[in-house]
């Protein structure tokens, strides 16, 4: 189908032109079947000449079950039957007389029968409608949220109406994007049955086992470094063994018998969700603008080299930087298969992601508008792809949607600046994100706005400004960061445009961010970065790190490191550089030194990722303070994180009043999430700041935990955070599961503020159970 129509510069004033001819001749309409006329002859004619699209208004469709209607003064009257003046695809257009809309009484009765018809028709059906009632000068809309129809208050016909109508009749055949449609096309639901994402699967593991190339096997070696931090290889043999089975299952192997094996299995499986996530997000966008692709549904038209030079151009962040969205998919660990050598040694790779593209171009983004749709989009898929044993092992226990938006509304009562600034220390693939941006959402609305359509568009482009602002994410696991990425602007989409942004989601460790030194005299930013082949150290100036363009001027570097010389990559970071900073004799010569390893590790095809990685930590250094710090952080006690990874916790954290001060209890059985509080607070929270973190019981209970129940953030300066309340979590709703398991340790959420709290009078402690909710005080230090 041809819709280059809608991107033409005549199409608003087509627009402009239809709505004036429809008003006009519906205002002389003496009957509803003369209203119908003047909508349908517009549209029918403008969209057939325009697209070569036939359309059929199918008119007077009967329709039983159970109708409720009310007439005139009247009270409700149930009928078998009703009829619907016209469905054209999935869209029911409700036609009434210009006269017989006059006054809201008639406009809730109207209202009142499009409702019943659809949730008639979807009992009859099963199928959620979407509608528009309408007498050719005003417009009311109807859609499905969640089971229930809502609809919104009628306004004037104008351009846009017929905008928003035509795209619904375009894209009938258009699967909604949300997650339960998601899941059905994209899911590994059973580790035995054939899928399309299975078929990718078992092809990736194929290519990375038997013909893997030098920059496939440099991104597999730095991403199992990465994994070794939350991979947990302390469960017993038949845990590892069922593990294995599982992998096994869904690749149709029989040889993983060893933790390589393994970690090449896990790798293929996030290689294959993170290029279906990918792909979502290249739907979403719509306009590629690469060579001679214009739209996504080009794709389905590239022979296999045009298709591998797209993928190495997507993975590479070049499709998405055009739109000016920087880094909503950058470089990472799963851009292995799109390098061309590593794409012709398994021409299948081709055939199975070419699948997945049609599959996806059958997405659409359109909807009505009658709602924004926040929510963690890609979080069921992740679950049908990793199996739940490989989950448990990597201690993965995803926040339920409901409780996010209970901690978010419980800790923000505690923030009396009503513009807060929040931040997601440990994100995750965006729970805690999303319920921010539901409330970014409803404390910005209009207060007469029950619904996101009847927003101007200046008012969404507040909301999208104010969500940009105000929410933002950090996580350590890069398959993570992706989807809050992707899930955070599908959300964006739906206020408009999304150009010319950064999407404040970053790669980075929570627990060991970039430090600041004064070098020369110069505040710098300072980090090392590690890696199998030559680590190395990352100095740059704050002032520098701070500009706001920042990552553009990194993507520039980067593209200098290909060149391979050192003093081309050395002029090019001077440019950005003051003349001061350039005359400071031991910052440039740091600078040198970085500029050196990163050449060197260039040469010795080790590179490709590690600008990226180096942006997103600096990012991370330049962030203000926050009003809120939100999050469930992981929970992994001390003893089983990598002897290397605690060594360095310990050599950069100032963790002397985090840990015990007992001997015989030692530090081993601290709990991580205690240490990412603590260096979240002292790094980002305000004074006036609030923290709530879902963390476990036995905080409030273990020796271990003693010098950080009085959580010091500047212990010689006696500052620190104070308890405010705790809500406890009781079966039934203990709200972490994995699968339909509860997790045996218990769990509460912990609200902390500056606000001084004598513990020896108690807190509040709510008990939270499906029948109760009790509150009352306790004394946390006997």
């Amino acid at each position: 189908m041809n819709f280059e129509w809608l991107e033409s510069k005549t199409y608003t004033d087509d627009l402009e032109s239809i709505c004036k001819s429809i008003s006009k001749d519906a205002t002389l309409a003496q009957t509803e079947a003369q209203t119908a006329d003047a909508f349908q002859r517009q549209l029918y004619y403008h969209i057939r000449l325009k697209t070569g699209v036939e359309i059929n208004f199918n008119q007077e469709q009967p329709i039983s079950g159970g109708l409720i209607h009310e007439f005139g003064s009247l009270k409700k009257r149930s009928s078998g039957k009703g009829r619907l003046d016209a469905v054209v695809n999935d869209l029911i257009i409700e036609y009434k007389k210009h006269s017989k809309l006059k006054n809201k009484k008639d406009q809730e009765i109207a209202r009142n029968q499009v409702k019943d018809y659809l949730n008639a028709m979807f009992i009859n059906e099963k199928i959620k409608y979407n509608a528009i009632l309408t007498d050719g000068v005003k417009i009311s809309y109807f859609e499905f949220i969640g089971d229930h129809v809502e609809s919104t208050a009628f306004k004037y016909l104008e351009a846009e109406d017929i905008d928003r109508i035509i795209k619904a009749i375009l894209t009938h055949e258009n699967k909604k994007m949300i997650p339960e449609n998601i899941l059905r096309d994209f899911a590994i639901l059973d580790q035995n049955v054939q899928s399309i994402t299975k078929e990718l699967a078992i092809s990736l593991y194929h290519t990375l086992t038997n013909c893997p190339t030098e920059k496939t096997n440099m991104l597999y070696c730095e991403w199992e470094r990465l994994m070794h931090l939350s991979f947990d290889d302390h469960g017993k043999g038949n845990d590892i063994n069922k593990r294995r089975e599982d992998l096994a299952r869904i690749l149709d192997t029989d040889n993983i018998f060893d933790s390589d094996k393994e970690y090449k299995a896990l790798f293929t499986l996030q290689t294959t969700y993170s290029i279906i996530v990918k792909l979502i997000a290249c739907r979403a966008i719509e306009k590629l603008e690469y060579s001679e692709i214009k739209n996504y549904s080009d794709l389905t038209t590239l022979n296999n080299l045009g298709l591998q030079q797209f993928f190495e151009k997507l993975e590479d962040g070049y499709v998405h930087r055009i739109m000016n969205i920087g880094n909503l998919l950058e470089g990472d660990f799963f851009s292995w298969y799109s390098e061309k050598e590593q794409w012709e040694k398994n021409p299948d790779i081709s055939k199975c992601i070419k699948k997945i593209i049609i599959r996806v171009d059958e997405y659409s983004t359109f909807s009505l508008g009658l709602d924004l749709k926040t929510f963690d989009i890609f979080k069921d898929l992740y679950m049908s792809i990793i199996p739940k044993t490989v989950r448990h092992s990597m201690g993965e226990y995803f926040t339920p949607g409901w409780l996010a938006n209970y901690v978010v509304s419980e800790g923000l009562q505690l923030q009396e600046n009503k513009n807060w600034k929040a931040l997601d220390p440990c994100c995750g693939s965006g729970t805690f994100i999303i319920a921010l941006i539901n409330k970014i959402i409803e404390n910005n609305k209009p207060k007469n706005a029950d619904d996101s359509y009847i927003l101007s568009e200046e008012q969404k482009a507040r909301i999208k400004e104010k969500i940009l602002d105000s929410v933002y994410g950090i996580d350590i696991n890069p398959l993570s960061v992706l989807s809050a990425r992707v899930s955070y602007y599908l959300v964006l989409r739906q206020l408009g445009e999304v150009e010319n942004v950064e999407i404040p989601i970053y790669l980075g460790d929570s627990a060991i961010t970039p430090t600041q030194e004064i070098i020369d005299g110069i505040p710098c930013y300072s980090y090392y970065i590690e890696n199998a082949k030559k680590p190395f150290h990352v100095v740059l100036p704050v002032r520098f790190v701070k500009l706001k363009e920042f990552g553009q001027i990194m993507t520039t570097l980067q593209n200098a490191v290909r060149i391979g010389n050192e003093e081309t990559l050395l002029l090019t970071i001077a440019d950005y550089l003051t003349d001061n900073e350039k005359n400071a004799k031991k910052l440039m010569k740091s600078i040198k030194l970085m500029v050196k390893d990163l050449i060197e590790l260039h040469r010795s095809n080790w590179d490709g990722i590690w600008i990226r990685i180096a942006t997103n930590f600096m990012y991370i250094a330049r962030l203000d303070k926050f009003d809120f710090i939100v999050g469930n952080p992981p929970w992994v006690k001390w003893e089983h994180l990598p002897s290397t990874y605690a060594s360095k916790i310990k050599k950069l954290c100032n963790i002397r009043h985090i840990f015990t001060t007992k001997g015989q209890f030692g530090g081993t059985q601290l709990n991580i999430c205690a240490l990412i509080a603590n260096v979240s607070a002292t790094n980002w929270l305000k004074d006036s700041g609030v923290l709530a973190f879902l963390m476990p019981d036995s905080i409030m209970s273990q020796d271990s935990y003693e010098e950080f129940r009085h959580f010091y953030l500047d212990y010689e300066n006696n500052e620190r955070l104070y308890l405010q309340k705790i809500d406890k979590w009781e079966k039934p709703l203990k709200p972490f599961t994995c699968e339909n398991i509860v997790v045996s340790q218990d769990f509460n959420t912990y609200y902390y503020t500056k606000k001084e709290t004598d513990y020896k009078k108690g807190i509040n402690v709510r008990t939270i159970s499906r029948t109760k909710a009790i509150t009352g005080s306790v004394n946390i230090f006997v």
